[in-house]
């Protein structure tokens, strides 16, 4: 049986070995595991989970970056046609 679940990566009791990680002075690191550490469904969870939050930062970000670029260029003494 394998050792962590979802539940632990997700809620932060561990993290991905394969993930660096930079804690606060006095701040307790978390436990790097290895993917091998979970079973075949919490890993495919995680996976599913990473996947989403890559994908609503990266809508995020995309978003911030097109509407800062429009806003600059419609007040560019070289306009560009958008």
């Amino acid at each position: 049986m394998k050792k962590y679940t979802f539940t632990d990566w997700y809620s932060g009791k561990v993290r991905l070995d394969t993930c660096s990680a930079i804690f606060p002075i006095g701040m307790q690191p978390i436990i790097p595991v290895s993917l091998n550490e979970f079973n075949i469904i919490d890993i495919a969870k995680i996976q599913k989970k990473q996947k989403e939050i890559f994908k609503k930062e990266r809508d995020f970000y995309l978003k911030r970056f097109l509407d800062e670029f429009i806003s600059r260029s419609r007040n560019s003494k070289q306009r560009l046609l958008i």
